[in-house]
């Protein structure tokens, strides 16, 4: 898999900034991080969105390069339905 971030879980993508550090491997800006775990090209609801973001790709694109459906349709899922959480979590 490519996980040039070195990201830890995906469950830290979930996590408020405090707890997500521990797993966020060379993210430094932990808003996001859920962003670059789904993949930064799946465009995420307007609600959700980050405009400052990088353009990094992971759980989609990988899913992609394997003909990989379900994976596919997992980072959507994630991306799409995870809310946003406050740091103070």
């Amino acid at each position: 898999m490519n996980n040039p971030e070195g990201i830890v879980d995906v469950v830290f993508g979930l996590l408020g900034d405090a707890a997500a550090a521990g797993g966020a491997g060379k993210v430094t800006d932990l808003d996001c991080l859920q962003q670059i775990i789904a993949d930064s090209n799946t465009p995420p609801p307007p609600s959700h969105r980050r405009s400052s973001c990088p353009n990094k790709t992971a759980a989609f694109t990988n899913a992609k390069a394997a003909g990989n459906i379900t994976g596919m349709t997992a980072a959507l899922i994630y991306r799409i339905s995870a809310p946003p959480f406050p740091s103070a979590f």
